[in-house]
């Protein structure tokens, strides 16, 4: 694995971003404002990240909804029985409603798949997937004094779409709704699009049977480009629940945060620049603030050490600081 720096996007990244987010996400541009928001951006080390564009990027997005309502699809099952007649038959239902609210969101998967190399996009998933559970599960370690509770964690994965880049799902269901342009809401409203568009939409239970077959096996698919990130997201612990996106009705991967494979390997450690790192996977590191994550070459000690070389600690800019948060990458390698 590449040994990789991850920041928060800053308002200088825009134009480097094209590549990556659409142009309506970037004419936004929220997340540079909300503190509650980060886009995570990774640079292969060494580089100047100055000069060369970013390979990847995800967005993390703590304590969703909480502001402004956020929507999703349940899906649920309803039984119609009638023994007189010998009826007993199973029909799925969808019931729109809000029940991540207050998770953190990774969303906003991406890879230059120009840029970045083979063996690159191959690990990028994985180290954008761990980088946003790392600093989730270091701000919450931070805050347990208080008696906060494990923090929900969801992605949702982008669901299947025709050769024509429509959603089936959506053209079976939510344009009898809303017949206008998505993209064009999109553009207007950004993600709130779909808090909007969820006040046109049905509030009690669907049968899933009544819909078009196309619409139908849509529900739980996801698309091609996005089994990358879905297997990254397995391997960290989530797994397809009960939830669907409202326009494509792709999976939402949830978990909290104590629960995902490798969190139990997060520790504050004492950092160690003058024992050398013996050839290990590479650990990701971070700080007790901000949104910096890096993927080093370092060792993890039963003694509560992490050893760095000082050659790397440089190249980090990791040199000054005392203790660090680490996970080891070995589920990711």
């Amino acid at each position: 694995m590449n040994a990789w720096k991850l920041r928060a996007a800053t308002s200088a990244d825009l134009p480097r971003l094209t590549r990556l987010l659409p142009a309506w996400e970037l004419e936004r541009a929220s997340f540079i404002e909300d503190e509650g928001n980060a886009l995570l951006l990774a640079f292969p080390v060494p580089t100047s990240a100055a000069e060369q564009p970013p390979l990847a990027c995800v967005q993390l997005r703590r304590r969703i909804g909480l502001s402004q309502p956020r929507y999703w699809y349940h899906v649920g099952v309803v039984v119609h029985a009638a023994a007189e007649l010998g009826m007993f038959r199973r029909e799925r239902t969808l019931l729109l409603g809000n029940d991540h609210t207050g998770a953190s969101e990774l969303s906003d998967f991406a890879v230059d798949e120009q840029l970045a190399t083979a063996a690159q996009r191959r690990e990028l998933p994985s180290v954008m997937v761990r980088a946003a559970l790392l600093l989730l599960y270091r701000d919450w370690q931070l805050q347990a004094e208080t008696g906060s509770q494990p923090p929900k964690v969801i992605a949702a994965v982008p669901g299947r779409r025709d050769p024509d880049g429509h959603s089936p799902f959506w053209q079976g269901l939510g344009r009898h709704f809303y017949p206008g342009d998505v993209d064009q809401a999109q553009a207007r409203f950004g993600q709130l699009w779909q808090t909007h568009v969820a006040a046109l939409l049905p509030r009690h239970p669907l049968v899933v049977s009544i819909l078009h077959e196309s619409a139908q096996a849509a529900i739980g698919a996801m698309d091609d480009a996005a089994m990358p990130w879905c297997d990254a997201l397995r391997r960290a612990g989530l797994r397809a629940g009960q939830h669907l996106n409202l326009f494509d009705a792709g999976p939402v991967y949830e978990a909290p945060i104590d629960l995902l494979a490798g969190s139990g390997t997060v520790a504050r450690h004492r950092l160690d620049l003058a024992t050398a790192a013996v050839s290990t996977p590479p650990v990701l590191l971070t700080a007790d603030s901000g949104s910096e994550v890096y993927v080093a070459r370092a060792s993890i000690h039963d003694d509560g050490r992490v050893s760095l070389s000082p050659e790397q600690a440089e190249l980090f800019g990791l040199q000054n600081l005392r203790r660090i948060w680490a996970m080891s990458t070995d589920e990711v390698a």
